[in-house]
């Protein structure tokens, strides 16, 4: 949302932006999808994605762009298919080669957020349960907390999926009212961003959530959901502590990794100043 916000200053700096209005409008479409990927339908539209792309960046070259950055979180995959499979992303190398392929050479640094799995799983519960999924369980939390994917295997699959990128990895926490951080860190751009007048795709509250589920007739499910407007927390103490131990796991491997192609930088947050929070509106990844 801050980034199309602020498109026509970057446009002026030479950085032109590509957001969901414009990756799911058509030109990215058949790259992003997760099922059927052999179809020939599918097949037919990824290879007109790639055409697009290539029309579309030569046109930017031509204008004097001199960056482009693309924001999509459904490049990594959706919260349905994490939820079908009870797992971080499965098939997030396979997705990320077809986009490689689609932008050939000119694909210079892929960003990365991570946060503490806890909040990752409960932030795509909130949102995705409003959306048709069933209420977590506790066999289902026990599943997300056993499952075999982790940052570090998804950073891995970056990687492999982009040879000879660089790749830049932040905590999610540190730099999410930062957004002019994350811009230096993917552009190397400098200048200030305006904040945007909502902030997009906010998961949903408690009380939000427990009325989503009381609109589905889910009366068991919405008495689950305790009081309030704070953030929607299931996991149960045990299940924090396994998940927290994980994450620690994955910052410890970020800090001790020697690879030149991955920047790891915990202190990025004091690059920009944090942009007062806007207000919430509930998004549609």
């Amino acid at each position: 949302m801050i980034l199309h916000h602020n498109r026509q200053a970057l446009a002026k700096g030479g950085i032109a932006i590509w957001g969901p209005e414009r990756t799911r409008g058509g030109l990215m479409s058949g790259l992003l999808k997760g099922t059927r990927l052999n179809a020939p339908e599918v097949l037919a539209q990824q290879a007109r994605n790639c055409g697009l792309i290539a029309v579309e960046m030569a046109r930017l070259k031509q204008a004097g762009t001199r960056q482009l950055l693309v924001s999509e979180e459904n490049m990594l995959g959706s919260l349905r298919g994490n939820f079908k499979v009870s797992m971080l992303y499965p098939g997030a190398r396979q997705r990320l080669a077809r986009i490689a392929q689609a932008f050939g050479g000119d694909c210079r640094r892929i960003g990365l957020s991570i946060r503490p799995y806890q909040d990752y799983w409960a932030s795509a519960l909130a949102h995705a349960i409003p959306r048709g999924l069933a209420a977590p369980g506790e066999d289902d939390l026990d599943r997300l907390v056993t499952q075999p994917r982790s940052w570090r295997r998804m950073i891995e699959d970056v990687v492999a999926a982009f040879p000879g990128v660089d790749i830049a990895v932040w905590e999610f926490d540190r730099l999410k009212a930062r957004p002019q951080a994350q811009l230096r860190l993917l552009t190397g751009a400098g200048g200030c961003l305006a904040p945007a007048r909502v902030h997009a795709n906010a998961a949903p509250d408690r009380a939000e959530l427990r009325q989503a589920l009381l609109d589905r007739g889910k009366l068991a499910a919405a008495a689950m959901v305790p009081a309030g407007r704070g953030p929607y927390q299931p996991f149960a103490a045990h299940h924090m502590d396994a998940l927290q131990a994980q994450y620690h796991s994955d910052l410890a491997w970020l800090r001790q990794c020697t690879s030149a192609r991955i920047r790891f930088d915990e202190q990025v947050e004091q690059a920009a100043p944090a942009i007062p929070a806007p207000a919430r509106k509930r998004g549609t990844a």
